[in-house]
């Protein structure tokens, strides 16, 4: 990929001089690509995103655009722009001239269309003459994208831009950022905590941890095929079943395997009358502990034939015992050893 885009190789960056923040971190992003960096608090992701800025010295290795290395090329000249989770907006100037705020230099009636053009890619049209304290939270990440849009920026950096946002809040404007970056041919990399913002937005994820890079995928082969035990259960998949238990459930794997049971992995199933096995599924009765009532379902902490916990979603009340089936396309087989 040389020559186009952004590649770091064997990033090492401390955080406040003695902490290993970034350790030995190699990616790319392709011009017109987003790319996401996902991993929980602490794992480097910020500390990562702020080096590829120009804002944290590298210790080691080279970041490069382009074909060109970074080292010795300032910030403002590098043609990039960071969109952080505030928005950071100037709170005295309008919405209009928030996002023409970096194409001050541009002839005013090409200014004027840039502008425009970005307010109907964000869905704000009409919000031109707005005053800042008048837009909702989304309205000023819209805003702020706009603004981080307008100068055609070689790299868009955004920094957990919606994690001070609602859910359903986040779940509207990830559309609305995602079909942004792609009118626009926008190269983006994004670092979050969230898995939906990554699944959304990314046309790559990197799963961070510990400062290192544990797997690089698109978002289907990430979900589908993850490499460790590790990345497995940071998606969201558990409990891990041991070649002997997943077997009495109805699934062969390999020595050195477990089986990840996937948030759907389990499914309730009828709770009265006999279950029977199958080349597909597996049916069984299960103890049911804790129940969770909630919007039409009941989320219920259930124990598996060997032992460990599991929850189920139903919308039958359980009773003394609870029918449940397990997916076998929603559970992934990776290596004990991780």
């Amino acid at each position: 990929m040389m020559g186009s885009g952004l590649e770091v190789r064997n990033a090492v960056v401390y955080y406040e001089r003695t902490k290993l923040a970034v350790d030995g971190v190699s990616l790319d992003v392709a011009r017109g690509e987003v790319v996401a960096v996902l991993g929980a608090s602490g794992s480097g992701k910020s500390t990562l995103l702020r080096a590829v800025a120009g804002l944290e010295p590298l210790a080691n290795g080279r970041i490069v655009f382009d074909g060109v290395d970074l080292a010795d090329v300032e910030v403002s000249k590098r043609g990039f722009v960071v969109m952080f989770q505030e928005g950071q907006l100037f709170p005295h100037l309008s919405v209009a001239r928030n996002v023409a705020y970096g194409i001050r230099d541009l002839p005013r009636a090409e200014r004027e269309q840039r502008v425009n053009e970005l307010l109907h890619t964000v869905e704000l049209d009409g919000y031109a003459n707005r005053a800042i304290s008048t837009l909702s939270g989304g309205e000023a990440q819209r805003v702020a994208l706009a603004r981080s849009l307008a100068p055609n920026p070689r790299l868009l950096l955004l920094d957990e831009p919606f994690s001070a946002l609602d859910r359903a809040l986040r779940e509207h404007l990830l559309q609305v950022v995602s079909q942004a970056l792609r009118l626009t041919r926008t190269t983006a990399l994004l670092v979050t905590h969230d898995q939906d913002e990554a699944f959304a937005l990314a046309d790559r994820i990197a799963v961070l941890a510990d400062g290192s890079i544990q797997q690089i995928a698109t978002p289907d082969h990430l979900w589908r095929h993850p490499a460790s035990r590790e990345v497995a259960e940071f998606l969201g998949y558990g409990p891990f079943l041991e070649k002997p238990e997943a077997k009495a459930l109805g699934i062969e794997i390999a020595d050195g395997e477990v089986l990840g049971i996937g948030p759907r992995g389990l499914e309730a199933v009828e709770a009265h009358g006999q279950l029977l096995p199958s080349p597909q599924c597996f049916g069984f009765y299960v103890v049911v502990g804790e129940t969770r009532h909630a919007r039409g379902y009941i989320d219920a902490v259930v124990t598996l034939p060997h032992g460990q916990q599991a929850r189920v979603r139903t919308k039958n009340e359980p009773d003394l015992r609870l029918g449940v089936r397990l997916v076998p396309e929603e559970c992934v087989r990776v290596s004990a050893g991780a």
